[in-house]
């Protein structure tokens, strides 16, 4: 690992700690957004090293879940509350309580933590710390899902030639309920879009591509719409080239809703200083084979993060504060998660709890 890339790092969470001093608030609103430094989850040797683009899950307890790479061990971490790894859940395999591709892993009531595999799995184990396996559940209806804390919130799956509007799915595999008709619902909407569960009848719902933010009751009614009109996000050209060729495209990375009913989003764009950076752009090592993609790392300066709150009731922004870098979901309500380095080049996950003043 280079010298300026963990250089670069550093700088990337101290911006975080600090508030983001070096960018201050763009749009005007009523309150600020601080930043404190709340924990950092790290890799443990070798084989086990975290997934960097998918946050934590929080139990009740202050238990993290985290998902790991895959090659070459793959499964799900467990942090206990301070940040200290406790053990890696799940082997690859076939077998009880083995995984092949996990999507998502969380904790639903009582601590059970839950693991979705592909194809069609959902695997249970006991609370921590002994996370003991206990059963797997046979899914009919899901393709690609995340883990809530009600049940499993299938964002889109494509049926025959048609998409299904979003679901959430009991622990047991029975259809709790579905947020809206497919025939209503754009297919990349449905596919791509950042969902996130509030309880088991409604979800906030957002494309990725519009800055429009929907509660959608479980019988399919929208309640209501945030939609702000941003220009930096409204008029733009949307772009397919990759980023070091051309200028990304803003996007919705994550939506939460914290215990006061607030709207958090948080949205990637391209850095304020965006430049094309041909040193990015990868080889190719033969007909199908590519080689030198570029770090998550070497990313982050082409690219910022803008937190923006909201009061649903009114759609009213409260606070607006702009990062540099990715951060790329929330670990829990008002809870960011991050990435950093360590010095041997592993994946660490920085949590930040955001707060309003």
């Amino acid at each position: 690992m280079k010298a300026h890339h963990i250089v670069r790092c550093m700088l990337l969470f101290e911006a975080l700690k600090l508030s983001a001093a070096c960018s201050g608030p763009e749009r005007t609103a009523g309150q600020t957004i601080v930043v404190d430094s709340l924990r950092v989850l790290r890799g443990v040797g070798d084989t086990i090293d975290l997934l960097s683009d998918e946050p934590p899950s929080i139990s009740e307890h202050g238990y993290h879940a985290v998902l790991l790479h895959d090659p070459p061990s793959g499964g799900v971490a467990i942090y206990d509350s301070a940040g200290r790894f406790l053990k890696r859940v799940t082997r690859r395999g076939g077998g009880p309580g083995e995984v092949r591709n996990v999507l998502s892993a969380g904790f639903g009531p009582g601590d059970t933590l839950w693991v979705l595999d592909q194809p069609l799995r959902l695997h249970a184990y006991t609370p921590p710390p002994a996370l003991e396996y206990v059963r797997t559940v046979q899914f009919e209806r899901i393709t690609l899902g995340r883990i809530s804390r009600f049940g499993v919130l299938v964002s889109g799956a494509m049926r025959n030639t048609a998409f299904t509007p979003p679901e959430l799915i009991g622990w047991d595999g029975r259809l709790l309920a579905r947020f809206g008709r497919a025939a209503e619902m754009n297919q990349a909407d449905v596919h791509m879009g950042a969902v996130f569960a509030i309880d088991s009848t409604r979800i906030w719902s957002a494309s990725s591509e519009r800055y429009e933010v929907d509660e959608i009751s479980a019988g399919g009614t929208l309640v209501r719409r945030i939609a702000p009109n941003v220009e930096w996000f409204r008029d733009v050209e949307r772009s397919r080239q990759m980023p070091w060729e051309a200028r990304p495209s803003p996007q919705i990375n994550a939506i939460s809703v914290d215990d006061q009913g607030l709207l958090w989003v948080l949205v990637r764009r391209a850095h304020r200083d965006w430049a094309p950076d041909p040193t990015l752009r990868p080889s190719t090592a033969g007909p199908i084979a590519i080689r030198g993609l570029p770090s998550l790392f070497q990313m982050q300066r082409l690219y910022e993060t803008v937190l923006e709150v909201f009061d649903p009731e009114s759609g009213t922004l409260i606070a607006s504060r702009t990062f540099d870098g990715t951060v790329f979901g929330f670990g829990a309500p008002r809870m960011l998660a991050a990435v950093g380095e360590t010095s041997e080049g592993h994946v660490s996950m920085h949590l930040l709890q955001v707060d309003l003043r």
